[in-house]
């Protein structure tokens, strides 16, 4: 179907197709109504939901370059005071997870995160307590 629209043509997909994208599409022949009616209810929800994941991931980017900009000031205040500093941060969102460590200290330039920053605890015990727990029941069992 076409129709003139500002002067411009446009074309729509005949009811009996479902368009995904401008060059996709799912022939919707043989289906009921209804069943093409709940098909294009869930493409819209899908649609929706896409959009929402993408601004979501948007503002974790901008709060990301917020905090990597604020961390970089806060570490050149520091130096020009002729102090020394080192940020850590590490936090998980939409984009993934992000470990950062910025300054001017030995630590810094060493690159590594303590364990309570990247969001490990200690599992040493636990390990232990399994392996002696396995050694334990093939004893009594083997």
């Amino acid at each position: 179907m076409a129709s003139a629209k500002n002067g411009e043509l446009q074309i729509r997909p005949p009811s009996n197709v479902l368009q995904l994208n401008q060059t996709d599409s799912i022939d919707l022949s043989g289906l009921s109504e209804g069943q093409i009616s709940e098909l294009k209810i869930r493409h819209a929800e899908g649609i929706a939901d896409l959009k929402k994941k993408a601004l979501e991931m948007q503002i974790d980017v901008a709060a990301l370059d917020a905090n990597l900009t604020s961390f970089n000031t806060q570490t050149e205040r520091a130096m020009q005071s002729g102090h020394s500093a080192t940020i850590q941060h590490s936090q998980t969102t939409s984009i993934g997870r992000t470990e950062v460590i910025i300054g001017n200290t030995e630590h810094a330039a060493g690159g590594r995160l303590s364990r309570s920053a990247t969001g490990r605890s200690g599992c040493a015990f636990y390990t232990v307590l399994v392996v002696v727990i396995i050694i334990l029941t093939v004893i009594f069992i083997g």
